[in-house]
């Protein structure tokens, strides 16, 4: 049911992004980064279709763990940058705060970076569970706790950004309006990424899998909203627009 529905409803979700930032001339990197992400899940929704189409051959189904373990990542955090260069877009240019999000902009790519070598080198260095029954590396309390500790720092600072702007700064009513969509966002992808952490640090299993389909559809969700709540209020307002 996760993959049926989440994942679908995240390419349609982005496909809608894309056409609508496209067609209103306003297509900028964040549109890009989650233009990225979509591939990743769509590659992520094919492998995970052949580890559960049957038995299957066994190195076709461990192919399709490294494709799903590694796309995974890459869902997340290019979802992650894409709702901060949102935020760029949304911070004054003279401001402190900008200055961060632009440094943010260099950390969370070498996040992703460190989170894929972990990964893959836990996974490399013990090759016993190729032939374990469920053809799945168990990803055990190291990389959880770093998972849960960076999906926090990321998604605290995409929360507490909008935040610090919508108390401490006077800006337009647009503006405001978008941040707050930003803030409430960021928090429903910090809540989606608790019970996946907590799943990695026990046994492997079939809840470890499902967190993990949640999470990266929620996520590429998320980092849609912003440009579909603009929509959604243009709409709704006749026409004007707050983007």
């Amino acid at each position: 049911v996760a993959v049926t529905v989440i994942h679908p409803i995240a390419i349609v979700s982005t496909a809608f992004r894309l056409g609508y930032r496209w067609r209103r001339k306003r297509f900028w990197w964040d549109d890009a980064l989650a233009a990225a992400s979509m591939v990743f899940d769509l590659v992520f929704l094919i492998a995970i279709w052949i580890r559960t189409d049957g038995p299957g051959p066994p190195g076709a189904r461990i192919a399709s763990y490294w494709i799903v373990s590694v796309t995974f990542t890459l869902i997340l955090w290019s979802a992650r940058i894409s709702i901060l260069l949102s935020i760029v877009r949304l911070v004054p240019p003279m401001m402190t705060m900008r200055r961060f999000t632009l440094l943010l902009l260099l950390v969370f790519p070498f996040i992703t970076v460190g989170l894929l070598v972990q990964k893959i080198y836990h996974c490399a260095s013990n090759l016993a569970w190729y032939h374990a029954p469920g053809l799945q590396c168990h990803l055990g309390r190291d990389v959880a706790v770093a998972e849960l500790c960076t999906d926090v720092f990321a998604d605290g600072t995409l929360v507490l950004i909008p935040l610090r702007l919508l108390w401490g700064v006077r800006l337009p009513r647009k503006q405001r309006q978008l941040l707050f969509t930003v803030f409430c966002t960021s928090l429903v992808t910090t809540i989606v990424s608790i019970p996946h952490a907590i799943y990695v640090m026990g046994v492997a299993g079939l809840y470890e899998g499902i967190t993990a389909h949640i999470e990266a559809g929620v996520s590429l969700v998320v980092a849609n909203l912003l440009v579909i709540t603009t929509y959604l209020y243009t709409v709704f307002r006749h026409g004007e627009n707050i983007d």
